[in-house]
Order: C-alpha cells, then sequence, then structure tokens
C-alpha cells in the first residue's frame, strides 16, 4: 500500500535546506537542493547520511526519493537504505567500504550487527569469481535485497527477502538517470514494500518492532554508500516523505464524537499535544479545517526540532433523515383524530411536538413540528392538519328538493341536480357532472367532496310509468283505387283512445280514405301517448288489353296485359301476359281476371275474323 504525502511537511521541508535535516558522515556531502551525494566517483569512499529526524515504526511512512548510481555499468559498489538504532549524528555509524557498502561487516561483530535493517541497492557483482572482492552470493544483475544486522551476505539467515533484479525490465541501473524509489511501511499489517522505477520489487512481512529491533519502535533512518576498487558518483534526492517521529502528538480542540451536521459546515481545530509545538490539517495547512463530508482528515504536527508526527482523525457528518410518512398536509375526513407518522435515520430521536415517539395521535387541528435528533444534529419538518366533516348530497328536480322516487313516463326526459353541501362538489356516478338527465327508470347515486373527503354514495330511484300500447286495424289492409276502408286500433292494456286525428278528407273511421291515422292514447296511470299508421290506397289497375284488327281466319292473335298487376288468369284458360288466339277460338270474349293487392278488376276483348 502507499499512502498520501503530508502538504503540510512538505511545506515544513521547504523551508529548510536540504543539508539541514541531514548529518553526514564519512565522504558524503550536500548535492544541491534536497540532494545528497553518497560517494564522488572517486576509489574505495564509504559514507553515511542520517536523518536528523527518527522514524516511529508505531506509525505507516512513505518516503519518496530519486536515487542516482552513477553513469559507468563497471563501477561500484552501490547504496543501502539503512534503519538503525545507534546514532543520527555526524559522529553516527559506518561500517566499511566496497561490497559492504558501508553497512555490512566481513565476520562478526560488525557495527550494524544489532538491532538494524538495510535495503541493498548492489551495482557490482561480488560472486566469488577473480577480481570481485569477497564472495557474498551476488547475482549478477544490479539488485536490490532486505538484509539485517550488519549482513550482505545472499542466502543466508540475516536475508529476510532474497535479491531480485532492481529495474523491471533491464539489469543495470548505472545509467546515469534518476530512479524513483518508494519504501513504505504499514505497522497495521507489518508491511514492508519497495517500489523501484514504477515497479514493486519487495514485499516483506516483517514485525520490525518486536522481531528486528528488540520492542522499541524509535529508529534512525538513512543511506549508507561507498566505492572500492571500481567507483561511480552516488546520489538521492528528497521527493516526499509522510512519516511520524513520535506518537502521541495531535488532537482536535473540538469533543469526541467528532461530528458534523449533513447540509451544514462545521469547524475542526487541530491541537499540539505533548512535545507538539504546530499541528496543520493536511487538506489546507492550516488549524482550522471546515468539514461538510465524511472521511478520514489527516493532521500533522511537529515538535521544537522540526520532526514531524502524523495522525489520521475520522469525522463523520450525520443525517438524520427525517421522512414524514404522511401528507405535510394532512386532512383528516370524519374522524376527530389524525394519526402522525415520521422515520429518521437509524439512532435518531424523533418527537412530536416535543414528545419522543415516531408516532403521535392528535384531536388538535393546526400545525404540529417533528424533530430527528442525531448526535450534534437534528432536523425538524411540519405537518398541517385540518379535521373536515364528510360533505353530504342531496337532490331536487326542476328546483325543488326531492329524495324520490321520481316518477315519470317511460321516455319522458327528466334533469335531476346533485346538490352538494356548502363548500363541496357533487357529482354522478362514472360522470363529472352534477347533472342527471334520464328518461328511463332505475336507481342512480352520486357523491360530494370537499378537501379530498368524499361522501357515503346517496341514491335516488326514477320510476318509468307503462305507456299504453295497441295496434292497428284496416280492412282492406291496402285501399283499392277511390275507395273507402275501416280503420281501428285495439289496446293492449290498462289504457284507452282519447281521441283520433285524421287525414285530410276522411270523418269517419268506417269510411277511411287513404292518409295518416293518429290514435291518441291514454293510459289508466294518466301517461299519455300516440300511435301512427300510414293507410295507403293502391293506384289504379290498367291491363293495357285493347281489341286487335280485323284478321284473316288463317292468322294468330296476340291479346297482351301490359299494366301493373300482380297475377291474372284468362277464361279461355292460362295466365301468361301474353294469349295467343286463332279463328277456331272464335270471336270471343275473351275476358283477362287481374288483381292488384287485394284489388280485383276484368277486362274483355274481342277478335274479328275474315275468311
Amino acid at each position: 500500500m502507499r499512502f498520501l504525502i503530508s502538504f503540510g511537511f512538505l511545506i515544513f521541508c521547504a523551508a529548510l535546506p536540504a543539508w539541514g535535516q541531514w548529518s553526514f558522515v564519512g565522504d558524503a556531502l550536500p548535492g544541491g537542493a534536497g540532494c545528497v551525494q553518497l560517494t564522488p566517483n572517486i576509489i574505495n569512499q564509504r559514507s553515511a547520511a542520517w536523518h536528523e529526524c527518527p522514524l516511529h515504526l508505531g506509525a505507516p511512512f512513505q518516503l519518496d526519493f530519486e536515487m542516482n548510481f552513477g553513469g559507468s555499468d563497471d563501477g561500484a559498489d552501490g547504496v543501502c537504505f539503512v534503519l538503525q538504532q545507534i546514532s543520527n549524528l555526524g559522529t553516527g555509524p559506518l561500517s566499511v567500504n566496497g561490497a559492504q557498502i558501508g553497512y555490512g561487516s566481513a565476520g562478526p561483530g560488525g557495527v550494524f550487527a544489532t538491532n538494524s535493517l538495510a535495503i541493498e541497492f548492489d551495482t557490482f557483482a561480488n560472486d566469488g569469481t577473480p577480481n570481485t572482492g569477497p564472495d557474498q552470493n551476488d547475482p549478477s544483475e544490479d539488485h536490490i535485497a532486505i538484509f539485517r544486522d550488519g549482513s550482505l551476505t545472499h542466502q543466508t539467515p540475516n536475508e529476510l527477502s532474497a535479491a531480485v533484479q532492481a529495474h523491471p525490465t533491464v539489469a543495470n541501473i548505472e545509467t546515469g538517470l534518476d530512479y524513483p524509489l518508494s519504501i513504505v511501511w504499514d505497522p497495521a499489517t507489518t508491511l514492508l514494500e519497495v517500489y523501484f522505477a514504477g515497479s514493486l520489487r519487495h514485499s516483506l512481512t516483517v514485525d520490525l518492532v518486536n522481531d528486528v529491533f528488540d520492542e522499541d519502535p524509535l529508529v534512525y533512518w538513512g543511506f549508507t554508500g561507498s566505492t572500492g576498487g571500481l567507483s561511480n558518483p552516488q546520489s538521492f534526492c528528497e521527493s516526499s516523505f509522510y512519516y511520524s517521529s513520535y506518537l502521541n502528538g495531535l488532537t482536535v480542540q473540538e469533543p469526541a464524537p467528532l461530528e458534523g451536521c449533513v447540509g451544514g459546515d462545521l469547524d475542526f481545530t487541530a491541537q499540539p499535544l505533548g512535545q507538539t509545538v504546530d499541528a496543520v490539517w493536511d487538506a489546507n495547512n492550516d488549524d482550522v479545517l471546515t468539514v461538510a463530508t465524511a472521511g478520514s482528515y489527516p493532521m500533522t504536527g511537529f515538535n521544537a526540532e522540526g520532526c514531524p508526527t502524523n495522525e489520521t482523525f475520522d469525522i463523520d457528518v450525520l443525517d438524520p433523515a427525517l421522512q414524514l410518512l404522511v401528507d405535510p398536509d394532512l386532512v383528516v375526513c370524519g374522524a376527530l383524530e389524525a394519526v402522525l407518522e415520521a422515520t429518521a435515520a437509524p439512532g435518531a430521536t424523533v418527537a412530536w411536538d416535543g414528545v419522543e415517539g415516531a408516532t403521535s395521535v392528535t384531536t388538535v387541528a393546526g400545525t404540529h413540528d417533528v424533530t430527528a435528533t442525531l448526535g450534534v444534529c437534528s432536523a425538524q419538518l411540519q405537518v398541517d392538519v385540518t379535521f373536515q366533516a364528510l360533505p353530504d348530497v342531496s337532490f331536487s328536480v326542476d328546483a325543488e328538493p326531492t329524495a324520490g322516487p321520481v316518477v315519470i313516463c317511460d321516455g319522458e326526459p327528466i334533469e335531476v341536480v346533485a346538490v352538494p353541501s356548502e363548500g363541496a362538489t357533487a357529482s354522478w356516478q362514472n360522470s363529472s357532472s352534477p347533472l342527471l338527465n334520464v328518461s328511463q327508470g332505475g336507481t342512480f347515486s352520486a357523491t360530494s367532496i370537499v378537501d379530498g373527503c368524499e361522501s357515503d354514495p346517496q341514491s335516488i330511484v326514477i320510476e318509468a310509468l307503462p305507456l299504453a300500447e295497441g295496434a292497428f286495424t284496416t280492412t282492406p289492409n291496402n285501399l283499392c283505387w277511390e275507395s273507402t276502408g275501416v280503420v281501428g286500433f285495439n289496446v293492449f292494456n290498462d289504457a284507452s283512445v282519447a281521441s283520433w286525428d285524421l287525414p285530410t278528407g276522411t270523418t269517419n273511421l268506417n269510411q277511411a280514405g287513404a292518409g295518416v291515422y293518429q290514435a291518441n292514447l291514454i293510459h289508466d296511470n294518466g301517461c299519455e301517448s300516440t300511435e301512427s299508421f300510414n293507410y295507403t290506397m293502391l293506384p289504379p289497375i290498367v291491363t293495357g288489353l285493347v281489341d286487335p284488327l280485323p284478321l284473316c281466319d288463317e292468322e294468330v292473335a296476340v291479346l297482351s296485359i301490359t299494366g301493373n298487376v300482380d297475377a291474372l288468369t284468362w277464361n279461355v284458360g292460362g295466365n301468361g301476359a301474353n294469349l295467343p288466339v286463332v279463328a277456331s277460338m272464335g270471336e270471343g270474349p275473351f275476358v283477362a281476371n287481374v288483381t292488384l293487392g287485394e284489388c280485383a278488376q276484368s277486362d274483355t276483348a274481342y277478335v274479328t275474323w275474315w275468311p
């Protein structure tokens, strides 16, 4: 894992020259702004640079550098990042040069023989071949390994993490280029990580405090470096540091728990504790931080020596999350009590009108307050309660109130009005109108509504009385041309014919001519109605039968019926419209008997024969 770099600490470091926080031992020298030269390009050099502020291993750290190992692939020997508990002064510890890189020793009892750890960056293979110095079991490529207690010999118990190629893709790091290095420690997981050239090269789980440093978490840190029979200029530059030199040096002025409220800003003040003389929030490099969202907020402090301590404070932003479970404009219909309900976040306290409880029953109209409290935060909402009596609905016909039933003659149109109580609106079932136009019987329902409160349905009965019924009688069914007939009316139920309306020219039903006859009926229940009938007259019968011109006795005469007839028969037999006649049938008479409807007529023709 990697840690965010403390902005406040970077500001502090920028205020000092680089060598102002480093103690130099041996051949180490300042190398420019934020940089340290460990060895010049001279053989048989050795050096150490110890940071003046110790590391407390009970806190996480991330130390970022730019490393340079010179530009000669035939150079030597490398550098070590070292944790030790001897000293961080200019007289601090330093071992021999060459293959030991200022940290290791050829035999037991070296300066770093106890309570130390080194991350080795080895640029020369001491592998036992001729002219390579003591055999350290080095691999051929430039490599990184992790050791403890003054030994740099691979494949020994003091090698905590075996050698890996330093660069993730190339074997040589003596290129004259700067390479980023990050060393990361997490005490919670006892995980030590080494990133080089942007790649994770080592991940070692080790209990540094208990297993390496004899239960003492305070260590000194820095670099050692050396050259031997071969050389390279070797240096490092600071990039950024996040670490603590001591613990329990920071607090927040506001009392715990550290809580803000959603929707509102709350200030929290960084406060030094113990040896800390100055404390700031990393987010704004100020001692006062305004918080609007929950999160973990890092703080950095410094003691009188300028050494840092870092701590992260969890600040919660509380939301009572108050919500109404009833309409904020609550209308209670036809009741004397209102049930008020609300919900809030887990752990919040809800109170209606100052009385604790998420549910309240009231008989008082007006505004009711509900409050939810969670920690130092509260939220308030209101409900306006109105008690509304249920409205009534009644009926009227022709502006006269009525409860029904309303009696009409079947088919008689009538308008019934649904009348609401004051302030309400009435409507008929399946309609939005208070007006009902009806001409048949039935039961019809209406309701009224006010402020969302609807009345119970009220019904009115419309009773439709039957009308008189009957049928016309005529003799004959149709009148023959210029004749009269007989018209009558048979009543089917308790009714009678009150009067007649006759066609022009007819004054007597027994001498009825053609035209429209209307019987005006009245039922015993008083309902009046009419029935009409059109008495039709057939047109005159025209057969078209005529006497033919005289014929010779060997000729044939044809008698024809050409008029509007329904049927015909001849007195000499046959019923066709054309009758062939020969001399042997004589001169006649030849009679055509024809009918049209119920009307009959006979026409006669004669034939004259010449010999």
